[in-house]
């Protein structure tokens, strides 16, 4: 049972805020990253850098209970990652359609959960 001035509590409290306040910025870095890969589809660093960028944003989502930004996130990610396994080839027009509707999706999670109670 937790009372009103449980230390423990109040700290899982500032952190959730904490992660909540850096959402938009995380949010940015995607989004620079991603406008850096539409300049140079076939560069696997920054297809790399984004997968990165990706699965950091997944996993601190799932950790703070984000449910719909880990998922978009990691759908995202999961559509890149395997060509980092292959010879780079540049991202098609249809894939970045796609990347573009994640993005979308991806903004409208991150304004939710930064604006959540």
């Amino acid at each position: 049972m937790t009372t009103e001035n449980d230390p423990i509590s109040d700290r899982i409290a500032a952190l959730f805020q904490e992660y909540r306040n850096q959402l938009p910025e995380r949010l940015a870095q995607i989004e620079t990253q991603f406008a850096d890969l539409k300049g140079d589809p076939a560069n696997i660093e920054k297809q790399s850098s984004l997968v990165f960028l990706l699965h950091k944003l997944a996993g601190s989502g799932a950790t703070f209970g984000f449910d719909e930004i880990t998922r978009i996130a990691r759908q995202w990610e999961h559509m890149i990652q395997p060509r980092l396994k292959q010879a780079p080839t540049p991202i098609s027009t249809v894939e970045f359609d796609e990347m573009d509707r994640l993005l979308i999706e991806l903004r409208a999670a991150v304004d939710a959960g930064h604006n959540s109670n």
